[in-house]
């Protein structure tokens, strides 16, 4: 909470956000303070305004029907990618394991309640620190998204399967470990990691209506996943259902391996290039305008 307070009170407010309600001259004042004292902050303003221009234009131009009813062999393969590594978050199991985190801490022998509250504020400051660091490392030059997401993954699985020890064994010493090495690797990667790749290899044309898609599916999962965690947790036991987890996360590894490029470094248009060149056509001209492939265009264009 005094966190939330001193963000709200301190952070100032989005460039791209006031200069898309009018308010350009409040959004050089923050430019200034973010970019060196000779940079021209005049002409970040305006590659701003014609890349808000574009992403209207083309986000009208290509309407809901093309993208659920009549997609291209590219769009599909963007949707694939992005809707899916959106949902890959959730079969991490980390809803079930916020939400319910007390019952997996009482079926691993911690029953104290001060020392259930104790575990509780560790695992936050733990995935508050590590997310930090996260922060940092997805932009590392022998770094990116996918070795973190990939990383990520395998961790979680890894450690959802020595939770699912911890629990037979009634081990309260390897749950706590458990617990907190699995909110280490899920805030390396599957936490933040996610959010920056979907919105990443989407192109302009169809990225906010994708990117609505991908966060639908990711809190629709989310739902089902907090909903039935009981009746899962019932019908397949406290370590049955630890191992589906962990295995889901096993196929999330797959998934990223396979299906996920690297995005880090890469324009929009070079993601749609990779997934034109991947689907074997080019649906350029039906997911993108002509001005943000044209000689003119510049890589402000494709501004987030």
């Amino acid at each position: 909470s005094v966190l939330l307070v001193l963000v709200f009170t301190f952070m100032p407010e989005s460039p791209r956000w006031l200069v898309a309600k009018g308010r350009s001259e409040e959004a050089k004042l923050i430019l200034r303070r973010c970019y060196p004292p000779n940079a021209d902050v005049d002409a970040v303003v305006a590659a701003i305004q014609a890349a808000i221009t574009e992403e209207r234009n083309a986000s009208n131009a290509y309407g809901w029907s093309a993208l659920l009813w009549r997609p291209t062999k590219t769009t599909k393969r963007m949707l694939i990618v992005g809707v899916g590594v959106a949902m890959s978050q959730q079969t991490t199991a980390i809803e079930a394991i916020q939400y319910y985190i007390l019952y997996i801490l009482a079926d691993a022998g911690v029953e104290a309640r001060s020392k259930q509250f104790g575990i509780l504020l560790l695992i936050g400051c733990i995935k508050v620190v590590v997310i930090v660091v996260a922060g940092r490392l997805f932009d590392h030059p022998r770094l990116g998204r996918k070795p973190l997401l990939t990383l990520s993954n395998a961790g979680c699985g890894g450690c959802l399967l020595l939770l699912a020890i911890a629990t037979a064994t009634s081990s309260a010493p390897l749950a706590i470990l458990a617990l907190a090495l699995y909110v280490t690797f899920f805030s390396l990667g599957a936490g933040p990691g996610i959010w920056l790749v979907a919105s990443e290899v989407f192109s302009l044309g169809i990225r906010g209506k994708a990117m609505s898609m991908a966060t639908t599916g990711n809190r629709a999962l989310a739902t089902l996943v907090s909903a039935t965690f009981l009746s899962l947790k019932n019908a397949l036991g406290d370590v049955g259902f630890l191992l589906l987890f962990s295995a889901l996360c096993c196929g999330n590894v797959i998934f990223i391996r396979y299906l996920v490029p690297e995005t880090k470094g890469k324009s929009l248009e070079e993601m749609l290039a990779y997934f034109e060149d991947l689907a074997g056509e080019s649906a350029r001209k039906e997911i993108e305008l002509p001005a943000s492939r044209s000689p003119e265009a510049t890589p402000e264009a494709t501004m987030v």
